[in-house]
């Protein structure tokens, strides 16, 4: 294999390195961006609910005993369509954010707020259902199996699907902030890989 083909290792490998190295400084957001990220999906559930006319019992939104964060609320009488709803809540809003962040991206955004909006504007708002449904894929108890109940093949069909639209408008956001700068797409592929196998985990 001749060593100026794109998809060889010491090239691919070169990119994505120097791409990382532009952006390792949103490590240092991770923390407080956690929280940040955690308090907006508690207010969507709780948002919801009171839609429904739930009485909100209390909020939390730092990490615990197994989860990220919790809310609890008490409807007047039994209503599992405002269930579903409540549970779907973070999802929509974190879809609803995303799309706003592709249109914004069609902008021209300097490096570093280029950057932030593409990580914290774009791939964490679209990963958040992603996470839900993964987790519930894998046996968590959380907002989509609040939603949907047990998994099914028809629930890993449909991760699949949204997965495979994520990948697809990261990749279009991606290029449309980046430029001359954004990943080619072996290198793009393998940070998607590695961000889907961190996900899973965490």
């Amino acid at each position: 294999m001749s060593p100026s083909m794109p998809w060889h290792p010491q090239l691919w490998s070169k990119e994505l390195w120097r791409f990382l190295r532009g952006h390792w400084w949103h490590l240092l957001l991770a923390v407080p961006m956690a929280v940040v990220v955690t308090t907006v999906h508690e207010l969507a559930h709780a948002a919801m609910a009171k839609g429904f006319g739930a009485e909100i019992g209390h909020i939390w939104v730092l990490p615990g005993q197994g989860t990220w964060g919790h809310m609890s609320y008490t409807l007047a009488a039994p209503n599992p369509s405002a269930h579903f709803w409540v549970s779907l809540a973070p999802g929509l809003l974190g879809l609803f954010l995303g799309l706003l962040g592709l249109v914004l991206s069609l902008r021209s955004w300097g490096p570093r707020a280029g950057s932030v909006l593409f990580v914290w504007g774009i791939v964490v708002p679209l990963l958040e259902p992603m996470y839900a449904l993964v987790h519930w894929l894998m046996g968590a108890e959380n907002d989509g199996f609040g939603a949907f109940g047990e998994p099914s093949w028809i629930g890993a069909a449909c991760t699949l699907a949204y997965g495979g639209v994520v990948v697809f408008l990261g990749w279009e956001a991606h290029g449309s902030i980046f430029g001359e700068r954004a990943l080619s797409p072996v290198p793009f592929g393998v940070l998607v890989l590695a961000v889907g196998g961190v996900m899973s985990l965490v």
